[in-house]
């Protein structure tokens, strides 16, 4: 099984004790279940669904919804990530150089005014609109959802299905991954 980690470490963790925090409410990981959470938490973490216990402690982390499971291809990369919400972590210092697409994206994840999904993410991407000052900011978000929601993305689901086959798919899903990588956001 492939899968994203998903809440927030606090600082109240230990080595053996890690506590995770998931839209308010904390939860206590232990032994195999606190190493699977790991695993999985920079990165798309993999097992190979031979070890019993290892499935058992990966559906109570599902159960949970501190995981969420990827599929084998790259659109169950894009599928998984829209059912996460996307947040920038606290940055800390020096830190790894980040590609032009992934400081684009950072810039929209930080500065919007509101949490943007993976599916506007892409569609910012697609479009090429870049983080400018006046799409930027709370006083600006109407101004951006209104120009991401149009007569034809308004409906239920329908951005993050037309979404799932833009061309820049696949770049801005390794590069939200990247960002995840490099500690510079979190999934909730």
């Amino acid at each position: 099984m492939r899968y994203l980690a998903k809440g927030i470490v606090q600082k109240q963790s230990t080595e053996h004790i890690l506590r995770i925090n998931h839209f308010g409410s904390e939860f206590v990981l232990t032994g195999l279940r606190a190493r699977l959470w790991l695993d999985a938490r920079l990165n798309i973490a993999e097992t190979d669904g031979k070890d019993f216990a290892e499935e058992k402690e990966l559906r109570q982390l599902l159960k949970m919804e501190l995981v969420e499971e990827v599929g084998p291809d790259a659109v169950d990369e894009y599928r998984a990530l829209t059912h996460c919400v996307i947040v920038p972590a606290q940055h800390r210092g020096l830190s790894l150089p980040l590609a032009p697409v992934e400081n684009n994206l950072l810039h929209w994840i930080t500065g919007a005014g509101l949490r943007l999904t993976m599916a506007e993410l892409v569609y910012l991407e697609e479009h090429k609109i870049t983080p400018e000052a006046g799409w930027l900011g709370e006083e600006n978000r109407q101004k951006l959802t209104e120009m991401i929601y149009t007569t034809d993305t308004i409906f239920d689901n329908i951005l993050e299905t037309q979404m799932e086959a833009a061309a820049c798919r696949d770049r801005t899903v390794q590069a939200i991954l990247a960002l995840l990588r490099k500690k510079r956001i979190l999934l909730l």
